[in-house]
């Protein structure tokens, strides 16, 4: 039993390991979000498992490390029995309201949580109760508050660990995730990221994907070169038969994109509003409103001029349905908490373009890593 007992504390050190790993590689691959956002997602690692037989009992190729790291942890935690599994299902599928909307119809959001088993009932109370927090913590969701319903959803997962190899509630992933409607928010207890739990950087993330869920804005970073025919032919569908997308345009023109109106509007001098080459994933061949915001992963920027008048815009129709209108003096006239006082000295009509990121020359081994690591003499 003392042998069984130090190897599990042996694989725990190497899963730890790996977990400190990935956070010190995320950390040295944020200089490369400059050159390609989607970089990260893309890194691939490889992981085999075999027995003292030298039988490979395990392996999980080319994905994420992050995403491995979990596979691995819950495939060690089921082959020792130290995997858990809830036993009370009782609170599955009730709810509680956490908000009641004062003003209009009431826009219904539904918080549930995935990978929160039995045991973690009152955590996913809590963190769900903070993720509301964290919606009406900006403009315009602040001052627009009393328009909404919050329903907290009890969903009771079977594992805690999302994963391949375990049972949630909604079987969502730590990357691939599927689930993104536009009235549901998914909580996961095994990455904070999307909702909205943790540091600050959590929180630009979570307010960038509530941008795309609920307000139908475009991301506004780069990373992907110049955007094909067939992208633009989508996103043009898109912006045409639905009225997504108000932060992205495909003419650097300042008096013909979407929000001309902003750029000649001296109100809105002072936030520098203009055309900036790059949106969508892409570095050229589409143009947003402003050089940063939150949906380009910009907390401090907040949402820029364009994309707040397109969640006010929703927000409203919502409430009020096909009779409301919209008027753009009514919108700049809520829009004054958010305006900055400094008064640009930029003209009106401004045009940036991306300037592309210099990268190393790759040098290519022709050899294993065995046979490098031999001839290196280590």
């Amino acid at each position: 039993m003392d042998k069984l007992s130090e190897r599990l504390d042996d694989l725990e050190a190497r899963v730890a390991a790996l977990e400190e790993l990935c956070a010190q590689m995320n950390e040295e691959i944020q200089d490369w979000e400059s050159y390609n956002w989607n970089y990260p997602s893309s890194m691939g690692v490889n992981i085999v498992v075999v027995d003292n037989k030298g039988d490979v009992v395990y392996y999980d190729l080319d994905h994420r490390l992050s995403y491995s790291v979990n596979n691995l942890k819950a495939f060690l935690q089921s082959a020792t029995g130290l995997l858990y599994e809830s036993t009370d299902f009782s609170r599955d599928g009730k709810y509680e309201i956490l908000q009641q909307a004062t003003i209009g119809k009431g826009i219904d959001i539904v918080i549930m949580g995935d990978g929160y088993s039995d045991r973690l009932m009152e955590t996913f109370e809590a963190d769900a109760a903070n993720v509301t927090e964290q919606i009406f913590s900006v403009e315009p969701y602040r001052s627009f508050r009393e328009y909404f319903n919050v329903y907290r959803l009890d969903l009771v997962s079977v594992n805690e660990m999302l994963s391949d190899m375990t049972n949630t509630a909604l079987g969502t992933k730590v990357y691939g995730e599927n689930v993104s409607y536009s009235s549901t928010i998914v909580v996961r207890k095994a990455r904070q990221m999307f909702s909205g739990l943790g540091d600050e950087s959590s929180k630009a993330v979570f307010l960038w994907k509530l941008g795309f869920a609920f307000s139908k804005l475009a991301s506004e970073r780069g990373g992907l070169g110049t955007i094909g025919e067939s992208s633009s032919d989508n996103i043009r569908q898109l912006m045409e038969s639905y009225g997504w997308y108000k932060n992205l345009d495909f003419t650097s023109d300042p008096t013909l994109v979407k929000w001309a109106e902003f750029i000649a509007d001296e109100r809105y001098a002072g936030e520098d509003i203009g055309v900036f080459e790059g949106g969508y994933g892409y570095d050229y061949g589409v143009w947003r409103p402003s050089r940063t915001s939150i949906m380009s992963g910009d907390l401090a920027a907040g949402y820029n001029a364009p994309s707040r008048e397109a969640i006010y815009y929703r927000i409203h129709k919502l409430a009020y349905g096909a009779d409301w209108k919209y008027d753009y003096e009514d919108f700049v006239s809520y829009d004054e908490i958010n305006r900055t006082a400094a008064v640009s000295t930029a003209s009106a009509a401004r045009t940036y373009v991306s300037q592309p990121v210099e990268m190393p020359e790759l040098k290519v081994i022709p050899m294993t890593w065995r046979e490098a690591l031999e001839s290196s003499g280590k």
